[in-house]
């Protein structure tokens, strides 16, 4: 019998490391030390059954209801890079309905979620919270966001912001006088040491959509009128000028939410909150260039009626050809590679929530030395032959994960095959093409002389 143990333990040295410390381990409460983290709670036939906590060497802990070694029910769970949750899980993933604190990313900041997660991940109706720093001219605002509503993978099904109350979608030659709410009260001295009596506020706004695991993405510029300004002393005759250089301004805008569209659709992003940061990074640099692009405009068209000039309509209308051009190009372009999309779509099925893969060091890492301890009758435990369906069931799993990958490598094995006969055909017809010519050789023998 000791020899049996010895040999057990030198062909699992790893079993040092799992030993129960306190209590009992086998039915009833105590505290049992695995390889990477301590169990404290119920046993019953030495599985971990009931209520317990967990912690490992990483700063993460579980504390909820577990069903033989997998977190099933209730429970709390926190990681130390600041990630928590609370709420309901179902073969140790979060499934059901839960409450998470996110960590802070570039450009979102107090990030929660409550709602429906599933495999793991946010998926179904929740409502997802946190606050972002915006910037008006020099001043910085920090906003609240509240995003209710169905989520795919951790992605949200619309608009990246909570829409504003004052806020006015981009359409052609839509600005009126009355669209600007807010007066600067200014003297007859400093109006006319302005180089425009109107400014407009404007931004881009992004929505997503998951369709068939791919992320769609569309994007459109809003007019704030709460914080766009407006000068009351405006002369009547010029205010359908002054309106129609402003609205270029704002066309601006809509030129460039349309590029931002058609370089983030053209990407075939996944749907996944990954992209989705990849999304928000894009609207970063394309606001840039956006508001570079209007500050030029605003310069070169610059025109205070107050001066008592006219208006110099050359500037105005290079650029309103330009901003046209512009309009019209990224408007073929989006709707050329949405019949694409559309096209690619309707042949492949779409998919549910994808499920997140298990991280083995948030779950005490089981013992595996009972599969080879037999009883005295010489029959195998009955949790050997549990531990034996489940090895079973890994190996069935991964044996259909590598045909799908084989079938996956086949069909690009073959779509190559294609593309490299398709070349040997343009080849062929280029060597044909080049055979046509000869070059004559002199003297002809029966030449004239």
């Amino acid at each position: 019998m000791r020899r049996s143990i010895i040999f057990i333990f030198l062909l699992f040295p790893t079993l040092y490391f799992a030993q129960c410390v306190e209590g009992d381990c086998n039915n009833g409460k105590g505290t049992y030390k695995y390889k990477n983290g301590t169990y404290t709670g119920n046993f019953v036939d030495g599985d971990l059954m009931g209520q317990g906590d967990f912690i490992n060497r990483r700063g993460y802990t579980y504390s909820g209801s577990w069903n033989r070694y997998e977190k099933d029910g209730y429970g709390e769970e926190t990681f130390r890079k600041g990630f928590s949750y609370k709420g309901n899980f179902s073969n140790n993933k979060r499934d059901g309905k839960g409450y998470a604190t996110f960590n802070d990313t570039r450009f979102m900041k107090s990030i929660s979620y409550k709602g429906d997660w599933e495999g793991g991940t946010v998926c179904g109706e929740g409502v997802l919270s946190y606050s972002r720093e915006v910037k008006y001219g020099r001043e910085k605002i920090i906003e609240i966001n509240t995003l209710e509503g169905d989520f795919i993978n951790g992605v949200y099904q619309g608009e990246l912001t909570s829409p504003y109350p004052d806020q006015l979608t981009w359409q052609p030659f839509i600005l009126k006088a009355d669209d600007f709410n807010y007066y600067n009260k200014l003297n007859d001295k400093q109006l006319k040491k302005l180089k425009n009596l109107a400014v407009l506020e404007g931004s881009i706004v992004v929505s997503c959509e998951c369709r068939s695991g791919i992320l769609l993405v569309d994007a459109k510029a809003i007019f704030r009128k709460d914080k766009s300004w407006w000068s009351p002393s405006i002369p009547t005759k010029t205010k359908s000028t002054i309106l129609n250089s402003i609205q270029r301004d704002f066309d601006i805008i809509e030129w460039y939410a349309r590029e931002l569209k058609w370089e983030l659709n053209k990407q075939k992003l996944s749907c996944s909150t990954e992209s989705v940061e990849k999304v928000w990074e894009t609207l970063s640099v394309k606001n840039k260039e956006c508001r570079e692009t209007r500050r030029l405009y605003l310069g070169e068209t610059a025109w205070n009626p107050k001066k008592g000039r006219m208006k110099n309509s050359q500037p105005q209308e290079k650029w309103n050809n330009r901003i046209s051009k512009k309009l019209n190009k990224y408007k073929k372009a989006n709707q050329k590679l949405a019949q694409k999309i559309e096209k690619k779509l309707s042949k492949t099925e779409p998919p549910g929530c994808l499920s997140e893969e298990l991280v083995s060091s948030i779950i005490p890492n089981k013992p595996t030395v009972e599969l080879f301890v037999e009883n005295d009758s010489g029959q195998k435990s009955e949790r050997a032959e549990r531990e034996e369906e489940r090895e079973l069931q890994k190996e069935e799993r991964e044996r259909k994960l590598q045909l799908e990958k084989e079938a996956e490598r086949k069909k690009v094995e073959e779509k190559e095959k294609k593309e490299l006969a398709k070349q040997n055909k343009k080849e062929e017809r280029k060597i044909k093409r080049e055979n046509r010519s000869f070059v004559p050789n002199f003297p002809r023998s029966k030449q004239l002389e």
